[in-house]
This record gives structure tokens, sequence and C-alpha cells, in this order.
């Protein structure tokens, strides 16, 4: 991520980026949301997205999916897009993902052709 323009923080703290705002209602808890993504480090390195593993389905509130991207979700409305900057203890945290993710990563995630499933 090098054009921070537009970057705003929350009180979690969350970094986010609203790309497209969408229509309709935020997302809130319960609501299945199907989404595209790509994972990366902040320095850009690639860890994961729907390209390679097909679109996320996740249910607000419920899913076992980082706290920071579920929170980063009821910021969105349907056909939203947003960057999401997330800190590691709204991430991975201390241990990583044992994979693609390191120790204490910030990690960022692009959220595009988000919608909900009815």
């Amino acid at each position: 991520l090098t054009d921070v323009t537009g970057v705003q923080t929350c009180a979690l703290p969350i970094w986010y980026m609203i790309r497209s705002e969408g229509s309709g209602e935020l997302f809130r808890e319960n609501d299945h949301v199907i989404m595209e993504y790509r994972c990366t480090l902040l320095d850009g390195t690639f860890c994961y997205s729907s390209e390679d593993s097909g679109p996320m389905e996740v249910i607000v509130g419920k899913s076992r999916i980082e706290s920071g991207l579920d929170q980063g979700l009821r910021m969105l409305r349907p056909g939203g897009s947003a960057v999401l900057i997330l800190p590691p203890f709204l991430a991975w945290g201390f241990p990583g993902d044992g994979k693609k993710i390191p120790s204490n990563a910030v990690v960022v995630y692009e959220i595009e052709k988000v919608s909900l499933r009815n």
C-alpha cells in the first residue's frame, strides 16, 4: 500500500479507506456476506486471495475470521469496496497463521464485490 490518501482510522483502531460506498444498509450481526479479497502484509507481500480460494463467505459476528475483518465489514454496504489495515491484535496476533503471515504482522485486506446473501 503506497498511496495512503484518504486513509482513516476508527476507535478499534482499524485503518481503512472506503473505495466505493455501495448502497443499502451497513452490514450487521448475523448478515451472511460474500466478498472477493486480497490479503497482503503491510510491505505488499502476498498472502491470500479469493483468486486462489474463491470468494470468502462469512456470517458477521459468527464466523471465525480476524476480529478486525469482522469489524471492518460492519463499515461496508452491499456493493462497497474498501482497504482495511489491521494491527496484529485484530488480525493473526502473536502466533501469525503458521504459514504465510508471520508473528505480530500488520495485514492489509482489499475487499470488493461485497454482497449480502439472502
